[in-house]
């Protein structure tokens, strides 16, 4: 996704090039050359936004850590209460926890790949994050 945004960021940017130079050629800008200049700076600007975010979003990935330690006396405490949940609650859990799901029948594997931030979802909409 970063590297998407940079892009369209570089080409909105090279538009605003395009048409600051056209106005200067006409010395002023004409109604659809300035709003559409408008349209573009603050377009940059949301872009930039999602950047930012993005950037931090994922420095905030980089610096997750897991203790395996924690994981274990979790799991332990988890697997009393999964056992008292609903089918319906377990579902939705699931789909915090997972991200996909890849059967390989060739090795009859399963690969699951979680939501980077899918426990801490899970802790915060039960009101138990630590962090």
């Amino acid at each position: 996704m970063r590297t998407r945004l940079q892009r369209e960021r570089q080409h909105r940017t090279q538009e605003i090039k395009r048409l600051l130079a056209a106005i200067a050629v006409k010395g002023r800008p004409s109604g659809s050359l300035g709003e559409r200049l408008s349209q573009l700076e603050e377009s940059v600007g949301v872009m930039d936004r999602r950047l930012g975010e993005t950037e931090s979003g994922l420095r905030t990935i980089e610096q997750s850590t897991i203790d395996p330690d924690h994981v274990t006396a979790t799991l332990i405490e988890f697997t009393e209460f999964w056992d008292v949940l609903y089918p319906q609650e377990k579902t939705r859990i699931v789909h915090l926890l997972v991200e996909r799901v890849v059967y390989d029948g060739d090795q009859d594997s399963i690969q699951l790949g979680f939501h980077p931030q899918g426990p801490r979802t899970l802790a915060k909409k039960h009101g138990s994050v630590s962090s």
